[in-house]
């Protein structure tokens, strides 16, 4: 039922599935192609002008965070500051720019041990503020 309806005509939910900005605000059917007529810009690539971030006073500790956006980094620098283990933490807003969805890649030592359910209550409780503000977010841990 679901693919029918998505096989039509362009809906928000169709967007969003697309990776489009429909979560952002958009309020109907005119909107993305209105935008698009305006010459809006296409979405941002995964990670464009991503930089490294170093969390740590201390070299040996300190975990890389790759984010695009101030907002990005702030999430990062959260998780890595809250896991001394962290290797590197890896945020990318996936809502096309509007702080709504985000992909989430953590390493960290401090995940030894324990179940993937256990690794991401871990990661999930250190931005439990930030999750209230969101649609939503997909996690991946790993060990370094």
């Amino acid at each position: 039922m679901l693919r029918r309806a998505l096989s039509s005509s362009w809906s928000p939910a169709r967007d969003l599935l697309r990776g489009g900005a429909a979560a952002c605000g958009s309020s109907g059917a005119g909107a993305a192609p209105a935008a698009a007529a305006a010459g809006a810009p296409p979405p941002r690539p995964p990670l464009a002008g991503a930089r490294p971030l170093t969390t740590s006073s201390s070299p040996a500790a300190a975990a890389e965070v790759t984010a695009a956006s101030e907002t990005e980094r702030a999430i990062g620098a959260k998780i890595a500051g809250g896991l001394p283990g962290a290797k590197s933490v890896r945020v990318e807003d996936t809502s096309g720019g509007c702080g709504t969805m985000y992909a989430i890649e953590v390493v960290a030592a401090d995940f030894e041990g324990q179940s993937k359910i256990k690794q991401h209550q871990l990661v999930a409780k250190l931005i439990a503020d930030d999750v209230k503000q969101w649609h939503g977010f997909q996690l991946v841990t790993k060990l370094p």
